[in-house]
This record gives C-alpha cells, sequence and structure tokens, in this order.
C-alpha cells in the first residue's frame, strides 16, 4: 500500500489525470444514468395522467372470482364497478349510471373535490364536466331528475359529490355517474380495475390472477402502453443496457490509455522489482492498489458532480425552453445507479490491472530493466509512416507530428476512440430526442388535444342535424373566442379497386368484420372494393392551409369550389402507404340521401336510398398530416377519409349544418367562463357535447417538454465529458512525451515549428475523429430510425445537418485546444527541464 501511495506522489500529473478521467466517467455514468431514469419516470407519468393508473382491466366477473382477486398480495388497488342504467340528455353521448367502489376513482388519478362519495339511495356524483354539459351548475345537493333509458322510468337523484374530471374519460367524451358503492346483491356482474405493486413481474402477477381465478383471457384488457413505459413487456431495456455498454468502454479506454502510458516509462522500476524476488501478482496488487487508491477518491466526487450535473442542466434547459412551472423536473437519485457507477469503476481498475500484468509478464526482468524489448517494440511494430518518405512531399515538423502518432499505434487508436465515442453518442442522444418529440406530437393529434374546445354532436343522430352559419357567427362573436374551425362530416363509402390497396389494409379490414359483428369495413364489388368512408367539407381558409401538408397535388380552391374534387386522406402505417390512389384518379363515394343512421347502415345491410358520386383525386394526404382525428367520425386506419370543399359537399348532399368545430380561446380568459357560453350556442341544436381540452393539452406539452429537457440535458452531460475527457486524453499523451520533445528540440525544431507540429497532431485527431463520427453516427442514427418507425403513423427521418457539421467543428477544436495548452507549457521549458522530466 506505502509502495502504491509513494508512485501516486511521484507521478502525481498523471494520478491527477487518471482521477479526472474516473471522475468524468463517473459523472456520465450518474448524470445520465439519473437523467435517463427521470426520462422513464416522466413518461410513466404521462401516461398515468392521460390513461389512468390500471393496468388490467377485467369485464364481466363473478362474486367468487372478486373473492379470489381480492385476496391477491400482488395487486396495489383493485376496485369494481356494475352497471344500472344509462341517461340520455338531449342526445347527447349517454350517461352511464354506475355502482362503484370507493377507490374506483384512483385509478384515473381523481377524487371527491367536493362533496362525498354516494351512499345512500338516490345519490349521485358527476364530473364537473359531466354537469356543464347537462346544464347543471357545479351546486352540491340539488335534485336531478333523470330519464333511465332501459328502465323506462324517470328517477330522482340527489346531487351529492362533485368529481374531478377525470382526464381518460374526458378526452373520450365518455360520461359516467356513480350512483353509490358496488353491491354484490344488486348485481351478478363486475368490471374489475386492477393495479399491481410496480416491483413485481406485472406480466406473471396477470397470469397468476387470470389462472387462479379462472377468468377467460378474452374477458381482459391491459394497458400495455403503461406496461411497456414501465419496462413490463418481457423486453430487456437495450437502450439502457447499451449505454451502460458504451459509458464502461469509454472509461476503461480512456483510463486504459493514460494509465498504460505511465507504465511504460516506468516499466524499468516493475523490472528491477521482480528482479529482487516481487511476483506478478505482487506487480498486479500494486497496480491494483494504486487504481483503487485513485478511484476512492475520485468516485465520490464524480457522484456528487453528476447529480449536480443532471440537476443543474434539467433546470437551465426547462426555464429555457419551456413556460411552466418546474414541479415536473423531478431527477430521480437512483441508488441503483450510484451503485452501478461505483462497481463499473472498480470493474474497470481490476480489468486494467490483469491487462497490464498480462503485458509486463510477457518480458523478462532484465528486459524491463533496460526497456530493450520496449524500445524494439516502438520502434519496429509502431512503425507505420517513415519520416525519410514523408518529408518529400510535407514539411520536417508535419512528418514528424504523423511519425508521432503512427508510432504508438495503440494510444492513437485510444485518443481517436474517445473523441469517435463522445461525437457518436451526442448525435444519437439528440436524435433520440427528436424521435420522442415525434411521439408526444403524435400522441397529441391522436388524442384531439391541438385546440382548446372540442364541440362535436352524437355521432350516431342523422346527418342532417348540426349547427347553422348563423350559430358558427355566433359562437366567433363570443368574448374570448380567437378561432372558430367549423366542419361538415357526412358518414359514407368510397368505391376502389382491389389491386390499389394494400394487401395487408385488406387483412386489417377483413379482421374487423369478423371482429364487429355489425360493423362491416370492406365489401367486395366485383373488381373493386367497398370500404368505410367519412367525407369532410372543409371551409376556403381550412382548405388553402392543408396545401403545404399535402403528399402530393395541391389545393386548387377554385376548382374544389366548382368542381367534385377531394383530397384523399390515406392511412400510412411506417411510411407506406396502405391505399395506391394517385392524383387525378377518379374514385366513387356514396351515402344515404336521408342521411339516416342505423346498425344496418353500418353493417352495409340497409336498403335506404344512396346518393354516388364520383369524384377526381385533386391530392393526396396522410392521417397524420390531417388536422383533426375525431374518434366519432374519422375512419382512421378502417378505411379512407375524403375532404371536400364545404361548397361542394352541401351542393352534393343537401346537408349545410357543421357537426364537429374546433375552438381556440385568446390568452388569458377565463376557460370555465368562455366553457358555458359555448355550451349556451351549442344547446340550440340538441345531441352537441363540449370538451374543454385545453388543460389537459397543456399539462401533456409540460409532460412532453419535461422528457424532452432530461433527454437534451442527457445530450449536453455526453457532450461536456466527452469534450473534457479528450482534452485529459491528449493532454496527458502530449505531456507524458515532454522528454521526448526535449530531444526534438535539441537537435534543431524551432519553437514555431515545434509548435505548429503539435497543433498540427491535435487538427489531424480533429479531421479523421470527425470523419468516422460522421459515417457511423450517420448508420446508427438510421438504424435507430427503422427501430423507431415501427411506433410512429408517420415517422420523420430528420437527418439535421447542423448537428453533424457542429460535432465535426467540435471535435476539431477540441483536438486544437487539446494540444495548445501542452505545447505552450512544453515550449516554455527549457530543452535541458524538458530531456529530464519524468511526466
Amino acid at each position: 500500500m506505502k509502495l502504491a501511495i509513494k508512485y501516486i506522489q511521484m507521478y502525481y500529473k498523471r494520478s491527477f489525470a487518471i482521477a479526472l478521467s474516473i471522475i468524468l466517467s463517473v459523472v456520465l455514468i450518474v448524470g445520465v444514468g439519473m437523467l435517463s431514469q427521470s426520462v422513464k419516470k416522466a413518461e410513466v407519468d404521462e401516461l398515468k395522467y392521460t390513461s389512468g393508473n390500471t393496468h388490467l382491466k377485467i369485464d364481466d366477473l363473478d362474486k367468487e372470482q372478486m373473492d379470489v382477486l381480492n385476496q391477491s398480495e400482488e395487486i396495489k388497488n383493485i376496485s369494481y364497478t356494475s352497471f344500472y342504467d344509462g341517461y340520455n340528455y338531449k342526445d347527447k353521448a349517454l350517461v352511464n349510471l354506475i355502482y362503484s367502489s370507493e377507490n374506483y376513482l384512483e385509478s384515473d388519478n381523481a377524487s371527491i373535490i367536493e362533496g362525498r362519495f354516494p351512499k345512500g339511495e338516490g345519490e349521485i356524483a358527476l364530473e364537473e364536466w359531466v354537469l356543464m354539459n347537462l346544464d347543471l351548475e357545479p351546486r352540491l345537493n340539488q335534485e336531478l331528475e333523470l330519464q333511465l333509458v332501459n328502465k323506462g322510468e324517470v328517477k330522482k337523484f340527489k346531487l351529492v359529490g362533485i368529481i374531478e374530471d377525470r382526464v381518460p374519460n374526458k378526452t373520450n367524451g365518455i360520461m359516467e355517474g356513480i350512483i353509490g358503492p358496488v353491491d354484490t346483491n344488486k348485481s351478478n356482474s363486475f368490471i374489475g380495475y386492477i393495479e399491481f405493486y410496480e416491483d413485481i413481474d406485472i406480466l406473471k402477477a396477470i397470469d397468476n390472477i387470470i389462472y387462479d381465478a379462472k377468468i377467460d383471457i378474452e374477458k381482459t384488457s391491459q394497458n400495455t402502453m403503461l406496461l411497456q413505459a414501465m419496462g413490463q413487456m418481457g423486453r430487456i431495456n437495450f437502450e439502457v443496457v447499451g449505454l451502460v455498454v458504451l459509458i464502461t468502454l469509454i472509461s476503461a479506454t480512456v483510463i486504459y490509455s493514460i494509465f498504460n502510458i505511465s507504465i511504460l516509462q516506468r516499466i524499468s522500476e516493475y523490472g528491477i522489482l521482480r528482479a529482487i524476488g516481487a511476483s506478478k501478482n505482487y506487480i498486479l496488487k500494486l497496480i491494483l492498489q494504486e487504481l483503487i487508491i485513485i478511484s476512492v477518491i475520485s468516485i465520490p466526487i464524480g457522484i456528487g458532480l453528476g447529480i449536480f450535473t443532471a440537476q443543474s442542466l434539467s433546470e437551465s434547459f426547462y426555464k429555457l425552453f419551456t413556460d411552466f412551472d418546474l414541479e415536473k423536473v423531478d431527477i430521480i437519485i437512483d441508488n441503483k445507479i450510484i451503485m452501478l457507477s461505483i462497481i463499473d469503476i472498480l470493474l474497470i481498475d481490476i480489468l486494467i490491472a490483469l491487462k497490464i500484468k498480462r503485458s509486463i509478464g510477457k518480458i523478462t526482468p532484465i528486459e524491463a530493466i533496460y526497456k530493450s524489448k520496449i524500445e524494439k517494440v516502438k520502434n519496429d511494430k509502431y512503425r507505420l509512416i517513415g519520416v525519410e518518405s514523408l518529408v518529400k512531399v510535407v514539411p520536417f515538423y508535419i512528418a514528424l507530428a504523423f511519425k508521432n502518432m503512427s508510432r504508438n499505434k495503440k494510444g492513437f487508436i485510444m485518443i481517436m476512440i474517445s473523441m469517435v465515442f463522445g461525437g457518436i453518442l451526442f448525435i444519437e442522444s439528440t436524435f433520440y430526442g427528436d424521435i420522442k418529440k415525434q411521439m408526444s406530437e403524435e400522441s397529441i393529434k391522436n388524442e384531439k388535444l391541438y385546440y382548446d374546445y372540442n364541440v362535436s354532436i352524437n355521432g350516431t343522430l342523422d346527418m342532417s342535424l348540426g349547427l347553422s352559419k348563423k350559430d358558427i357567427e355566433a359562437l366567433n362573436e363570443l368574448d374570448g373566442v380567437n378561432e372558430v374551425i367549423p366542419y361538415n362530416t357526412l358518414y359514407g363509402r368510397v368505391e376502389i379497386q382491389k389491386n390499389l390497396l394494400n394487401e395487408n389494409f385488406i387483412r386489417n379490414l377483413e379482421y374487423k368484420n369478423e371482429e364487429h359483428e355489425y360493423n362491416t369495413s370492406i365489401k367486395s364489388k366485383g373488381e373493386s372494393s367497398i370500404i368505410q368512408s367519412t367525407i369532410w367539407g372543409f371551409e376556403d381558409k381550412y382548405l388553402e392551409e392543408l396545401d403545404s401538408k399535402l403528399l402530393e397535388g395541391n389545393i386548387d380552391l377554385h376548382n374544389m369550389k366548382n368542381t367534385p374534387t377531394c383530397i384523399v386522406v390515406v392511412p400510412y402505417k411506417q411510411n407506406q402507404s396502405m391505399v395506391d390512389i394517385k392524383v387525378g384518379d377518379k374514385i366513387k363515394m356514396e351515402f344515404r340521401k336521408d342521411g339516416k343512421m342505423s346498425k344496418e347502415f353500418y353493417a352495409m345491410r340497409d336498403e335506404g336510398e344512396y346518393i354516388e358520386q364520383e369524384l377526381t383525386v385533386g391530392g393526396i394526404i396522410t392521417q397524420s398530416e390531417f388536422p383533426t382525428l375525431e374518434y366519432w367520425y374519422t375512419v382512421g386506419d378502417g378505411g379512407v377519409d375524403l375532404v371536400l370543399s364545404n361548397d361542394m359537399l352541401s351542393e352534393i348532399s343537401g346537408f349545410n349544418n357543421y357537426r364537429l368545430i374546433n375552438i381556440n380561446k385568446e390568452d388569458d380568459i377565463n376557460s370555465d367562463e368562455l366553457a358555458k357560453d359555448i355550451i349556451d350556442v351549442t344547446n340550440r341544436v340538441n345531441g352537441f357535447t363540449m370538451l374543454d381540452l385545453g388543460d389537459i393539452r397543456d399539462s401533456k406539452m409540460a409532460y412532453s417538454d419535461t422528457k424532452n429537457t432530461f433527454i437534451y440535458a442527457i445530450s449536453s452531460v455526453l457532450f461536456l465529458t466527452g469534450v473534457l475527457n479528450i482534452v485529459n486524453n491528449v493532454s496527458y499523451s502530449l505531456i507524458s512525451r515532454t522528454n521526448e520533445f526535449g530531444m526534438i528540440r535539441a537537435i534543431g525544431l524551432t519553437d514555431k515549428e515545434f509548435k505548429e507540429m503539435i497543433m498540427f497532431e491535435g487538427l489531424f485527431y480533429g479531421i479523421i475523429s470527425s470523419i468516422i463520427t460522421v459515417i457511423v453516427g450517420f448508420l446508427i442514427q438510421y438504424g435507430l430510425y427503422k427501430y423507431f418507425s415501427a411506433l410512429l403513423e408517420s415517422p420523420d427521418f430528420n437527418f439535421d445537418i447542423k448537428i453533424y457539421i457542429a460535432i465535426v467543428f467540435a471535435n476539431i477544436l477540441v483536438g486544437l485546444i487539446a494540444t495548445y495548452f501542452p505545447a505552450r507549457k512544453i515550449k516554455n521549458m527549457t530543452i535541458v527541464e524538458s530531456i529530464d522530466s519524468i511526466e
């Protein structure tokens, strides 16, 4: 131990360089590891916010099965509901009246915000947004008379509880009223909502309770997105594993590179120790003690700096890019990550010590004392480029720089690996952030959260019903309304030749036919197929806004207003169109003349009078670029939507009313007050439901910004620690050759030539590492894109040339900086001091 400490003190510059490398490696592991955990937690929190805490939903449970589930020790929270009846107010979406467990609201992160949970007969609790749509004030103890759909009677209920709006229900327009606790004597069929403890294998727990309670698996549904985000879908988290492996490689490379240089310098000392009786294992112990002492000092510093860096960068990016409070920036200080960093460094110490022991063991003590074999290796094995041949084409000092780099091929490779890894990790983490941003934007789009308010009519009502132009004008005139975006919609069908439909698309539609008895997605008609369609009527302004989003074609407003021309909304999967329609093609649409809706209509078995209209395709747009995705209206991946000018659709169909309206408010406007004003207008026509989605959208954006903040912070940690590691590695490589440079200067190399020689070496490091980084970085980026594209409807390969240019400049700049300061220090030393230098 004393000898190891002596070596640390004697070679203090090398010891400091190794300590700095260990500190930076721990900062990298702790900082990136904790930020990665924070990204994961933000994803889980967002999914819990939008879809609730439930991991498993089970339909049609009986009392015996409930008893088995209640005894499970793996279940954290379980609640039950049973259906009582439905209430239909002004043909709006049906309000389901249910009995439920008191903890049922917890599954959706909600609670009773005023009043209490219903317990007695004739009591009810409703959400605020439901009360608003029922034209009721959020006032306790008022009496409600509800016309029950199934029982056909009017029943009175007393409002005893007001429920916090539940995001899953509100975004999907699902209205529920709780009328009391679950009672097994009042029903024999229940729905169970199960949340498991998160530290167990949830998939295995699901299998266990299905088996124990004898549950039909067809009656279960898992919250797969939440389980995937939690890492519970039976997959290894290759992102985390890959990150740890890369960090370990970088750390080991840098530490070994620096330590190996000093070993070559003091090989004779190890030779003397072996000559006087020290074994190879003693040398191993000595090297290991030295590394561990330095590590014990460095690791705590690295852990503290890692936590500080992660927290500081996250808060800085969050303040810079968002307008939200910092409450969501929650850095996860995970003890497992800290332990991983300690184990990782100690493992690197052991591997380096074993590697150096093996290298020393290949030479005899005498060879080590006189460095004879080492010198031979340095002079013969590593001489790749001769000075004699280089000086014929380049200045002597540049040829000498090439010789210095090529003479120690292993050291050169170590420096290249260090520089390349840093650049690649920065590129990939930045691209990963872009992919995550695309996922968040697609999530907001798919959940129809682009607008502050969404007003839609019950989709089962006749197509002739809707708001008039006068009603739309009234909405525009409301104080606080910034924009009203109305759509006319019409359920119909479209006839397309079979050879234009993707085989996977056809199979998907045929599967839907089998799955849903009362809904036919595709029907054969000779050489053509009849598939479902929603025909949209857009106002001129919003038609023109589509032009820049078209995949093919263009918006000719005059043509669309005066001729039967349409824009086709095609489903896309993994950048492949499911329908091979081109601009200029003719397609045929059909719809019921009277606009009546029925089960037979959806099953394509109704006998009503249909109007057929041939349309010319004027443009193609993907579903991901379509400005509104409404579950009640768009056919999504179950067909093809068509967009017409509202004037042309009205002329063809005779239906002039608007059935779907999106509204944006002005800033600093009271959302609740404006919502009431909107309902006053929309209630002129029965069947309209109003959803205030602004707060939900803002919350989702806050979650998205939080995730991106952590990812940007990860990129910054990788970049900063990478730069410092490179500077440390290259600088020490030069400092360790001080005596060699002294001899070169002694034979006549001028200070200017010496400086240019060293600077050229740094420039060369930067250029070569940049070339490798750009090529390998692009290939890995494209691989990541192919992997994640399966998770996106219309993925965008965002090749940001600015990132690559920045990496090239950064590598060159770092190479120059890393060589500038050591060169300046060596140049300021006398030649004699340089030659006599130990390190």
